[in-house]
């Protein structure tokens, strides 16, 4: 596989499976690793990903503080409640305050609330 030639040595000798979710992450963690913000390491493996295949892509990555999501040909909506916002693939519920992010997009959501910018 492409993404695979893409990991550090580190990073693919921990890879136990052949889901290519895992090779998705992997790819994410050595971003990671390297210093790139969340959004930014999320953007890079879509951008790979589309360059290889293209496809439908939702990442989410979630540091216990912090989250990033994309949106690659695939929906995906923010709605804030009670103090938090949540990201979803869709709606689940009949509320009318979702935000749709916008195809092709970064979601970046930290306590001062949710930031959305081009991959």
């Amino acid at each position: 596989m492409a993404l695979k030639r893409r990991l550090s040595d580190r990073r693919l000798a921990r890879i136990e499976g052949s889901a290519d979710s895992e090779v998705l992450f992997a790819l994410a963690l050595d971003l990671l690793d390297a210093g790139a913000p969340a959004p930014d390491a999320l953007a890079s493996v879509v951008t790979a990903v589309k360059e290889l295949s293209g496809g439908r892509l939702n990442l989410l990555l979630h540091d216990g503080t912090a989250m990033a999501a994309t949106a690659w040909a695939n929906s995906l909506y923010t709605v804030d409640r009670h103090g938090a916002t949540i990201v979803a693939s869709e709606p689940f519920d009949a509320g009318t305050d979702w935000r749709a992010v916008p195809d092709a997009a970064v979601v970046s959501v930290t306590s001062a609330g949710a930031e959305v910018s081009g991959l």
